[in-house]
């Protein structure tokens, strides 16, 4: 859960960087608006890809390679020096955190007996403010 908690702001952090961007890169709201809408659109692509890697190649393994890609993501986002730049590593940085999500759910709900599953996943799932039902 905390490992996830990560991953989340990682991908969530976009908000406090519309002011910087518009003005670094000049460019409007309306076009930094399809900068997030490409990580979310990742982010959604890389759930439907990943949730079947994570069963075939490992939940542990997948949570690895997904936090390392989110820190290294963000930090080549920082150092962007183009508005395109910028968008290349807004999609990989909304495509890496999808590696957290199926198997930290996997990770975590195996991790406990039959009867009490639901219970870290839920917890889980209320760090992020939605619950799974």
């Amino acid at each position: 859960m905390f490992c996830y908690l990560f991953f989340y702001t990682g991908r969530q952090n976009f908000e406090w960087t519309i002011p910087g961007i518009g003005e670094e890169f000049q460019i409007s709201k309306q076009l930094i608006g399809w900068d997030r809408v490409a990580m979310l659109w990742a982010y959604g692509l890389g759930q439907f890809i990943n949730g079947n890697l994570a069963d075939t190649d490992g939940a542990r393994k997948m949570m690895v390679i997904g936090g390392v890609l989110s820190v290294i993501m963000n930090w080549a986002t920082s150092l962007s020096n183009a508005y395109w730049m910028n968008v290349v590593f807004w999609v990989l940085n909304g495509f890496s955190p999808s590696l957290g999500w199926a198997p930290g759910s996997r990770l975590i709900s195996n991790w406990r007996g039959g009867n009490e599953r639901g219970k870290p996943l839920v917890f889980m799932c209320l760090q992020q403010g939605v619950l799974p039902f």
